[in-house]
């Protein structure tokens, strides 16, 4: 069963991922590859914050189909501290949930 990330406020797959490459699991997380990742109604903010590591974090909200703006639902690290290449420019998602969003499934065969 394929790794899917469903937008509950609009009950459809907002991602989905059935090999390694696609997605790596790291730290109770799914870093996807962004090409797996619909954008659409997800917005790269402002808002920050600095794991020790993995170094600077962006916030990802989801804008939810009944108008209500779901903070930090994922997030991406844009330019991670060495030793976390693999992770740069992935959409993360926590292993779950989050508000607004689900995960399912697994890349476990």
């Amino acid at each position: 069963m394929p790794l899917i990330v469903t937008d509950l406020t609009r009950g459809q797959a907002i991602a989905q991922a059935s090999t390694e490459d696609d997605a790596i699991r790291f730290e109770n997380a799914w870093y996807l590859a962004p090409e797996q990742v619909d954008m659409a109604a997800l917005e790269v903010t402002e808002r920050t914050y600095i794991c020790p590591y993995k170094g600077v974090v962006h916030w990802i909200d989801l804008h939810g189909a009944d108008g209500r703006v779901y903070h930090e639902v994922a997030w991406t690290v844009p330019e991670p501290q060495p030793g976390f290449q693999r992770l740069q420019g992935r959409i993360a998602f926590y292993q779950l949930h989050a508000p607004g969003v689900q995960v399912s499934g697994s890349l476990d065969g």
